[in-house]
């Protein structure tokens, strides 16, 4: 019967408390903040943590009303006054005036933030592959920020930079279902530190709009592209690259009488795109279904390549 009370004392003992506050911050720095702000109702040794915290992760509930959920955001980024913001990760899927938008972003840019996270869907996402709702527009200082090392873009999100910007800072890049401005528009990435490039690309028109993307990241290990491929060039040979992944995927959703313009620059540009990445040690390539039918061709013959291990090509011939 001793046993068993003194068992019970032990179970009633509260050691998470009894943690020193950074490493509390820590634990909580993988809730979300909502989740974060509510252990504050534990005690009063909990209740200024939260404010503490290095990340930021503010998501959107479509249940509430927008207006309630921006004051909440104002709030949260008035209140946290963490010395280092690591993370900044937002999650929108209410109609937002883009001011707001810009505001939050602006003010993770001049905390120094390091990891920076956007998932926007302005008309919200029906869980549909394509977002055609009304797409959001970054400030134009996001172009030139020095601390940001992890990168992730996802949702109704125009990329329109200027014709030269720089992350110097930046090792990890993802993009998703990123949208750019209508017409021909010409990227120059230049971000010697990159070291892992993940980037997915759609048409969410019935026309065909053109880019050129042209990207100097010498230190680059890990690349991955999927959706729709037009012109992809390395400036600098991937000497370092470790891991390649490409799948095409686009004139399925492309009305008939224009799968014939795009089908004549497709086979060019997967082997322009395939040659440059011809240092991989590990490579897979799918060019998709019906992009297939006029490249014909098989790469191992016409490329070099070098210290490859392994290979995945499917449907290649």
């Amino acid at each position: 019967m001793a046993n068993s009370l003194s068992w019970d004392q032990d179970t009633v003992v509260d050691r998470i408390s009894n943690l020193p506050s950074s490493l509390i911050c820590h634990i909580l720095s993988f809730l979300t903040t909502q989740e974060a702000i509510a252990t504050s109702i534990l005690s009063s040794r909990w209740k200024p943590l939260w404010i503490l915290v290095p990340t930021l992760d503010l998501q959107d509930d479509c249940r509430q009303e927008p207006i309630s959920f921006t004051y909440i955001v104002y709030r949260v980024l008035a209140l946290h006054i963490a010395p280092l913001l690591g993370k900044f990760s937002l999650t929108w899927y209410s109609s937002c005036n883009a001011f707001h938008l810009d505001a939050w972003i602006l003010t993770a840019l001049a905390r120094n933030v390091e990891h920076l996270r956007l998932e926007i869907y302005l008309n919200g996402q029906d869980g549909s592959e394509y977002y055609n709702g009304r797409r959001f527009e970054l400030p134009r200082s996001f172009y030139f920020c020095r601390t940001v090392v992890v990168l992730q873009l996802i949702g109704g999100i125009v990329l329109d930079p200027p014709p030269s910007f720089q992350f110097p800072s930046l090792k990890i890049m993802n993009l998703y279902l990123s949208v750019v401005r209508d017409g021909t528009i010409n990227f120059n990435v230049s971000v010697p530190t990159l070291k892992r490039l993940s980037i997915e690309f759609y048409t969410y028109e019935r026309d065909l709009p053109d880019y050129k993307l042209e990207i100097y990241a010498p230190a680059l290990e890990y690349f991955v592209f999927y959706g729709d491929l037009r012109n992809v060039v390395f400036l600098k040979k991937l000497a370092n690259l470790v891991e390649a992944h490409v799948e095409v995927r686009s004139v399925e959703y492309l009305q008939e009488d224009r799968v014939r313009e795009y089908e004549i620059y497709y086979g060019d540009r997967v082997f322009k795109l395939v040659r440059a990445l011809n240092h991989a040690k590990f490579f897979s390539l799918y060019p998709g279904d019906k992009e297939v039918n006029p490249l014909k061709v098989t790469f191992s013959c016409s490329i070099k390549w070098r210290n490859i291990y392994c290979a995945g090509f499917d449907f290649i011939v």
